[in-house]
């Protein structure tokens, strides 16, 4: 049996910190950062985080829909393989394209 230095709480708290340390320019704003899963295999931690993106709109002097506004957020999840003994992330991967979602939160403020 193999036994962890870390648990399921750091491995996430880990994957927390390397997402939001991320520049803007790799992911854009990330908003609503959400855990999806978190699993233990052997020798690491997975945990898939998902998190808001803004689409990119065009800046022409048009007025501002609130509504559009909100459908304009992008679900992205992310999938972080997580060393079980140091706590090191290895890799972070895309497990799936990304989804339209409107954030409880983004349509609550667009409103």
């Amino acid at each position: 049996m193999t036994t962890t230095e870390i648990t399921s709480d750091h491995a996430i708290e880990k994957a927390f910190d390397y997402l939001k340390n991320l520049k803007p320019e790799y992911l854009g704003k990330v908003e609503e950062i959400r855990l999806e899963t978190v699993q233990f295999f052997g020798t690491e931690w997975v945990v898939i985080l998902s998190y808001l993106t803004k689409r990119k709109q065009e800046e022409g002097g048009k007025q501002r829909n609130p509504l559009l506004d909100a459908l304009s957020y992008q679900r992205y999840y992310k999938e972080f393989d997580i060393d079980a003994n140091t706590g090191d992330v290895r890799a972070m991967k895309n497990p799936e394209s990304p989804e339209l979602t409107i954030g409880p939160a983004t349509l609550r403020n667009a409103l």
